[in-house]
C-alpha cells in the first residue's frame, strides 16, 4: 500500500455558471427584478410580472434611491449597480432553485421579501420534486447515442450522450485505484476525515499499481489531490484527481488497459471532431447530497470539450445519480450510469448529482470523470479556463503551453493509428521561471522569511522522470523502450548512465532543491539520430496559492519557481 503523506490548503471552485441566458423582455417597464429566472404564464404581460414580485416596489427605483439594507440583500444575491442599469448578465443565483442558495444568499432573499414557496413560480421547474426520464437503450462499446427524453424522444443537449462502454473499463479502473491505495482512501475520508468546505488536500508518494521492481530506489512516487467544492453545492462531494505529471500519465495506462480507446473514437465520430487527447482523470466520492449544484463543466468551447462521467461504485438502491436541464431551462431528466454506459456531458450542458443520503448504510458513491479535450487555438484559453484540476497549478503562461503539447495525442479522425494504446506521449516545451534571476533571498513572505519546515508544500520531492516515447506501448507487449526514476542523490550515476546509453537520444531535466525553494538546473543530451523527443516529467510541485501569496505590492510578491526544461548541452 503506498505511504499517505496528506497537506491541505484552502481552495476556491471554478467561478460562478455562466449568463442564464433568459429574455429581457421585462426592462422595458421596469429595473431587473431580483428573481429573473421566474416564468409568466403565456398570458402574463412583463409588467403583471413585475408587479407579482414580492419585491416589486423596488423595480422602477434607480439604484441610487433603493433602501441601504435592501440595496445591500439585491448585491449578494449578485444584483449589483452595473446590473440594475442594465451592463450585466444575470447572476449565478437567477438559475438557482432555493435549496441551492447558501444560508447568507436565503437570508439576502427573506429581506426582499422571498421564501421558498415564492422564490420559484409554480411552473418553474427548477422547483419541482419530480423529474422526467430519458431513454436508456442498451449500446455498444463506443455507440454514442444522444441524450432523449423518454415520453416525446426531444433531445435534452446538442452535448449531451450517452456512451457505450467495453466491458471491462470498471473493472480495470477499480483495481487500479484499489491495487494503488486509493480505493481505500476514497472509501473512508468521507465518514472519517472529510475536508471542509472550499478546501483541498494532496496525498503524496503513491506507487503505480503497474511498476514491477522491487527495488525501492526505483520507484515511481507520484501525487493525487481531492477537493471538496463550496457550501452551496449542499453536499459532502469530493472530487480526487491526479495532482502531478506522474500520475497523470500513470493513470493514461491504466485507461488504455481498460480499453477506453473504443469510447474515444465513438465520442470523436459522434460529434465529428478533429483530434482527442485525455486532459483529466479523476473520481468523485460522494455520501450524501441534500441538492444539487446545477452547473456546467465547460461553456463557450466549440463543442471541443467534455466530460466523461460513468459509475464505479454504486451503493444498493442509490438511484438515479445525474439530473439534466434543458438549455431553455423549462424540462429537467433524471438519469442512472447504468454498467454498459457512460455520461458525456460537452460545452453549455447544465447538469447537477441528484439527492442522495447513503450515510445509514455506511456507503459511498463513487463515480470517474475523465476530461476530454478536442483542442484547438479557438478554445485552448477556455479549455483551461473550465479546467480547475490544472497539474501542479503553474501560472496560465505555463500550463497554457503543458495543454498545448498534449494536443491530438489520443484520438485524430485522420490517423487511425492514434489511440492510448499506441500513445508516444506529450510534445516537449520549455517552462521558465516567472521571475527573473531568483534565489533565495526573494523567497519571503511579506517581512518573514518562510522557512522549509513550515509545510511539505515547500517541499521538492527531488524525483528526476525520463520517460520515453513508447513506454506506454511497451508496458502493454506492443514493443518500446522502458520508464525509469531515478533520485538526485548520485550526479555522478546520473552522468554515467548518458554516457553508457550507447546511442539511444534523450534529455534530462534536473530539479535540485535547496532549503528554501531555489533550485540550480541543468540538463544533458547526448547526440545521435533524432527521434520523437522524450517526455519531461516536472519533478517540482509548488505549494497552492495562499492570501499571503497575493500582496497589492507586485514588488513584495513571493516568486514563483518552476522547473525548467532546456535542450542545451552540458560541456566541460
Amino acid at each position: 500500500p503506498a505511504t499517505i503523506t496528506p497537506s491541505t490548503a484552502t481552495w476556491a471552485p471554478p467561478g460562478a455558471p455562466a449568463s442564464s441566458g433568459l429574455s429581457r423582455s421585462w426592462r422595458l417597464n421596469s429595473r431587473p427584478p431580483p428573481r429573473a429566472r421566474r416564468r409568466p404564464a403565456k398570458e402574463e404581460t412583463a409588467e403583471e410580472e413585475t408587479k407579482a414580485a414580492p419585491d416589486a416596489m423596488y423595480h422602477g427605483l434607480a439604484w441610487g434611491d433603493i433602501p441601504d439594507d435592501t440595496r445591500a440583500a439585491y448585491v449578494a444575491l449578485g444584483y449589483d449597480e452595473a446590473y440594475w442599469n442594465g451592463e450585466e448578465e444575470d447572476p449565478a443565483t437567477s438559475a438557482m432553485a432555493w435549496m441551492e442558495l447558501t444560508a447568507e444568499e436565503q437570508e439576502a432573499a427573506t429581506i426582499l421579501g422571498y421564501d421558498e414557496s415564492s422564490w420559484c413560480s409554480p411552473d418553474d421547474p427548477a422547483c419541482g420534486s419530480e423529474f422526467e426520464h430519458f431513454l436508456t437503450p442498451d449500446l455498444e462499446a463506443g455507440y454514442a447515442d444522444l441524450i432523449k427524453f423518454e415520453d416525446d424522444g426531444v433531445v435534452v443537449h446538442d452535448y449531451a450522450a450517452r456512451v457505450g462502454m467495453p466491458e471491462h473499463l470498471v473493472p480495470t479502473l477499480r483495481k487500479y485505484a484499489e491495487d494503488m491505495g486509493l480505493w481505500r482512501i476514497m472509501e473512508n475520508m468521507l465518514y472519517e476525515d472529510p475536508l471542509e468546505p472550499a478546501n483541498a488536500r494532496w496525498f503524496n508518494h503513491f506507487h503505480s499499481p503497474y511498476q514491477t521492481t522491487d527495488n525501492p530506489a526505483q520507484l515511481r512516487n507520484f501525487t493525487w489531490g481531492a477537493v471538496r467544492p463550496a457550501k452551496n453545492w449542499k453536499s459532502d462531494m469530493h472530487w480526487f484527481h491526479t495532482a502531478d505529471e506522474l500520475s497523470h500519465e500513470d493513470s493514461l495506462r491504466a485507461l488504455a488497459r481498460g480499453g477506453f480507446d473504443s469510447v474515444l473514437r465513438g465520442i470523436g465520430k459522434r460529434f465529428g471532431l478533429k483530434t482527442l487527447h485525455v486532459d483529466k482523470l479523476g473520481f468523485i466520492v460522494v455520501t450524501n447530497c441534500q441538492r444539487g449544484y446545477l452547473h456546467t463543466d465547460f461553456e463557450n468551447v466549440g463543442g471541443g470539450a467534455f466530460n466523461f462521467l460513468f459509475g464505479i461504485n454504486s451503493p444498493e438502491d442509490g438511484g438515479p445519480e445525474l439530473i439534466f436541464e434543458t438549455e431553455d431551462k423549462m424540462r429537467r431528466g433524471e438519469v442512472y450510469y447504468g454498467a454498459n454506459a457512460g455520461i458525456l456531458v460537452g460545452d453549455g450542458t447544465r447538469h447537477r448529482t441528484r439527492e442522495c443520503d447513503h450515510r445509514a448504510s455506511h456507503q459511498v458513491r463513487i463515480t470517474a470523470f475523465i476530461y476530454l479535450v478536442d483542442l484547438n487555438d479557438d478554445n485552448l484559453h477556455d479549455v483551461i479556463a473550465y479546467s480547475p484540476f490544472s497539474i501542479s497549478s503553474p501560472p496560465y503562461q505555463e500550463r497554457r503551453k503543458w495543454t498545448w503539447t498534449q494536443r491530438g495525442r489520443h484520438w485524430n479522425q485522420n490517423n487511425g493509428s492514434v489511440s492510448l494504446i499506441n500513445d508516444v506521449g506529450r510534445k516537449p516545451f520549455n517552462v521558465s521561471d516567472v521571475w527573473d534571476n531568483c534565489d533565495k533571498s526573494k523567497c519571503r513572505s511579506g517581512n518573514q522569511q518562510v522557512s522549509v519546515d513550515e509545510g511539505y508544500d515547500m517541499r521538492t520531492q527531488n524525483v528526476v522522470g525520463l520517460y520515453l516515447p513508447g513506454w506506454i506501448a511497451a508496458e502493454l507487449g506492443e514493443g518500446g523502450r522502458d520508464l525509469f526514476t531515478i533520485t538526485l542523490n548520485n550526479l555522478k550515476t546520473l552522468l554515467r548512465l548518458c554516457q553508457q546509453s550507447s546511442g539511444a537520444p534523450f534529455a534530462l531535466a534536473i530539479s535540485l532543491s535547496a532549503s528554501i525553494g531555489f533550485r540550480d538546473r541543468c540538463s544533458v543530451r547526448q547526440d545521435g539520430p533524432r527521434r520523437p523527443a522524450p517526455q519531461l516529467i516536472q519533478a517540482h510541485r509548488p505549494r497552492p496559492a495562499r492570501p499571503h501569496d497575493r500582496p497589492s505590492d507586485p514588488a513584495r510578491a513571493r516568486p514563483q519557481l518552476h522547473t525548467h526544461f532546456t535542450d542545451t548541452p552540458i560541456t566541460g
